[in-house]
């Protein structure tokens, strides 16, 4: 009985605590309904330009991968190298009693629009050992296969497959003395033909293949399907120079940025009484949510990919229009968490999320040399560099209609004591 007591006791001041605290206030402090505050900044924007970005701070095309592009497009140039091993030796091959439909089949992700339809596709064997850098091979390496020359003549957004013709000769003699241990296919759109492919990269059982039809007996009843994908897969890139600063634009194609001088106005931030807050409650005051809010032009390359990732990068100083930041100015602080901000080519704008960059303004934090962070701009750019062919343009701060103009918006709790 005296234990039951004593727990009683326990409890009491548990059970007292959680019926006096509020259960549906999930920001601030259950001691205080403190509810979140939302302004609008619409001087936020100051201004912006694009640049495209100099040639030592390029991503490699091989690096956190996305699609294969083959490309004579707008000032691009791509050319795509395939790699197959494990194919049947020739002695393998001629002990089948039958051969046919011998195909390379392309999956393709995406293409150009109607206006560069049809595309022409050429394809080439290698004859020289492997090197995953198209550019690299010699031109008396390559052996054209006319055989297999090819026209695309769909816009495609979808995944999709083309299967090009490949000669028995090739499938039997894919071996040579430069390279023993696989079959080596360029592709190309020549300089006659307007286009662009994205091909679907190599995975397990999926890419591009090499397929046939045979039987092992003449007895055989049914033919069997022999495939082989491409285990290997690189492309070269050529990118289009573009060097109008004054579009807001992101640019995959030929890796284009943004700078955005974004000069928040926190004298806007208030209690919920409507009282201005002091720069010291400022500090500690809490942001919930914060996003950068820019608008899409219909620009014909926007629709080119289905979704856009972006990240959104700190600067030590101001720059001019038309300078070149390089990856030595941009900087993530260590108390910042970088966030993927996904645009879909279905949606009208970019909700960015700006939240722990204007908390690092707000609470004045620093960088790891000790520097506080100052709103000095930020960097914009696609996590896509010469991955696909998409590209962005943005309503600036001269939008003909105001509710296409930049701005800002907070979500904020001010602290309680």
């Amino acid at each position: 009985m005296m234990k039951l007591r004593y727990l009683i006791l326990l409890l009491l001041p548990i059970i007292i605590f959680s019926a006096c605290t509020k259960k549906d206030n999930l920001t601030g402090t259950n001691w205080y309904d403190q509810d979140v505050l939302e302004i609008q900044d619409k001087a936020a924007v100051v201004s912006a330009y694009s640049f495209m970005v100099d040639d030592e701070d390029l991503p490699s095309t091989g690096s956190g991968r996305k699609n294969i592009l083959i490309a004579n497009h707008d000032g691009v140039k791509a050319k795509a190298l395939l790699r197959f091993t494990n194919l049947l030796s020739k002695e393998a091959i001629d002990e089948l009693a039958e051969f046919k439909n011998p195909c390379l089949n392309l999956e393709i992700a995406r293409s150009s629009d109607g206006e560069e339809s049809p595309i022409d596709l050429k394809f080439y064997k290698v004859n020289q050992a492997y090197n995953a850098d198209p550019d690299s091979i010699l031109a008396e390496n390559l052996e054209e296969l006319t055989a297999s020359a090819a026209v695309w003549d769909k816009h495609s957004v979808v995944l999709d497959t083309l299967s090009v013709v490949l000669s028995y000769d090739i499938i039997r003699n894919w071996a040579s003395e430069e390279d023993s241990l696989g079959l080596n296919i360029l592709v190309e759109i020549p300089e006659e033909s307007q286009g662009f492919i994205e091909l679907r990269p190599a995975g397990a059982r999926v890419g591009a293949s090499i397929s046939y039809e045979y039987k092992n007996t003449a007895e055989d009843e049914e033919y069997q399907l022999y495939e082989n994908f491409v285990v290997l897969n690189t492309f070269s890139y050529e990118r289009a120079i573009d060097e109008d600063s004054s579009a807001w634009r992101v640019s995959n194609r030929s890796a284009k940025r943004m700078y955005i001088d974004l000069q928040p106005n926190f004298s806007m931030l208030k209690d919920a009484e409507g009282n201005a807050l002091s720069d010291e409650v400022k500090k500690r005051t809490q942001i919930n949510h914060a996003e950068l809010v820019l608008y899409t032009k219909d620009n014909p390359n926007f629709g080119n990919t289905v979704q856009y990732v972006f990240s959104a990068m700190l600067l030590k100083k101001p720059f001019e229009e038309g300078e070149i930041i390089g990856k030595d100015d941009m900087v993530v602080a260590s108390s910042i968490v970088p966030i993927s901000n996904i645009l879909y080519s279905t949606r009208d704008s970019l909700a960015l999320n700006i939240t722990p960059i204007i908390q690092a303004y707000l609470s004045e934090k620093t960088f790891p040399d000790g520097e506080t962070i100052l709103p000095h701009g930020i960097l914009l750019m696609s996590n896509w560099e010469l991955k696909d062919f998409g590209e962005v343009d943005f309503w600036d701060v001269n939008a003909p209609e105001e509710d296409k103009k930049p701005y800002i918006r907070i979500q904020y709790t001010p602290p309680f004591l």
